[in-house]
């Protein structure tokens, strides 16, 4: 016999394992679609970070899933190519009856965006046709069901601009994930040394041996394979070259089997850009409006080089090929000796 032999993580682990086992709970499932949505915004003209929350709701049983979000997003030179970073928080129930599991999640992301049309002066295009792909793993835990999904997203988005204060995008992404999957199920064996404190009843001492069966007869670790589609509409105000209101639409399944329901997500953000749009996005009358003079001079010397100092000019090659002599200077004339004085008379 022993009492917590192994120390407070066996008795921890047994106890946790022996409440859920003998109370038959529900089996877990890992649910493939639990992930947050992937792209943050859709503007690859400037950098910026993006704050959102969406709240999904699950049909025919209820139940929810909320995504509170937090993006940093880098943009390329060119204004074509984006690098997103999300965190999120996710907060998900199966049912309306059912308790609420907590979890985190984050998201890597690369976007890039061709331009089908011209640009606005503010250097957003009229429409574009936008290519994602990159991951966005999440992990939620509840004594019921703990899971952790991994998938990797691919989609496009088409984000259209009737006017330069307004863009509606419509997209789609492509969800394989890799889930696994923690369940608890009822432990159907017996105990045989365990004791009883008889001044505590509620105390009970575990053997080490029954501390092992009931974590290997009760505890199973699996894994499975769940793909997902995704596809929603995306609202986007822009409140001029720093800030943009969006309203986010979507719908997507999640689950797996039985348990496959749809979910429909309504929400909204608000994007910051943290610095102007780059100048190749820009007007030619307008790329140079926020550089400074060193700068430019800068850009010039990476163009054409610093400037030389004088040189020497070189011979005029026409004198070479006719010729043609340098006239000598003059010489000057020679000094006549001077006259001798005349002898005296006799």
């Amino acid at each position: 016999m022993m009492k917590c032999r192994s120390g407070f993580t066996w008795y921890a682990a047994a106890l946790a394992i022996v409440a859920l086992a003998l109370s038959a709970p529900r089996e877990a499932e890992a649910k493939g679609g639990t992930h947050a949505t992937a792209v943050s915004t859709w503007d690859t003209s400037a950098s910026s970070v993006v704050a959102a929350f969406q709240n999904g709701f699950m049909t025919p049983d209820g139940g929810h899933l909320r995504i509170a979000s937090y993006h940093v997003n880098f943009s390329s030179t060119s204004g074509k190519l984006s690098s997103q970073f999300g965190l999120q928080y996710l907060n998900y129930a199966e049912t309306s009856d059912t308790d609420s599991s907590n979890g985190i999640g984050g998201t890597v992301l690369a976007q890039w965006a061709i331009p089908m049309t011209d640009r606005f002066e503010n250097g957003l295009p009229k429409a574009s046709f936008n290519i994602f792909f990159g991951a966005a793993p999440a992990a939620l835990i509840n004594g019921q069901y703990n899971f952790v999904t991994i998938p990797l997203v691919l989609g496009i988005g088409i984000p259209l601009s009737p006017v330069k204060y307004i863009s509606i995008v419509p997209w789609v992404e492509f969800a394989p994930s890799l889930n696994l999957d923690t369940r608890v199920k009822p432990f159907e064996g017996a105990l045989t040394g365990y004791t009883v404190d008889p001044e505590n009843p509620e105390q009970v001492n575990l053997s080490q041996d029954d501390v092992e069966k009931i974590l290997t007869d009760s505890v199973e670790m699996e894994l499975s394979f769940a793909a997902k589609l995704r596809g929603g509409l995306t609202f986007v105000v822009h409140m001029g070259d720093r800030a943009d209101l969006q309203i986010i639409g979507a719908v997507t399944r999640v689950g797996s089997g039985d348990n496959n329901k749809a979910a429909i997500f309504v929400g909204g953000g608000l994007a910051f850009a943290w610095d102007r749009p780059v100048p190749a996005v820009l007007p030619v009358e307008r790329r140079l409006e926020n550089e400074s003079c060193e700068a430019i001079g800068a850009r010039y010397d990476v163009c054409y080089g610093p400037p030389k100092p004088e040189e020497t000019p070189a011979p005029d090659p026409t004198a070479v090929e006719t010729g043609a002599q340098s006239p000598e200077p003059a010489q000057p004339e020679p000094t006549p000796p001077p006259a001798s004085a005349p002898s005296p008379a006799p």
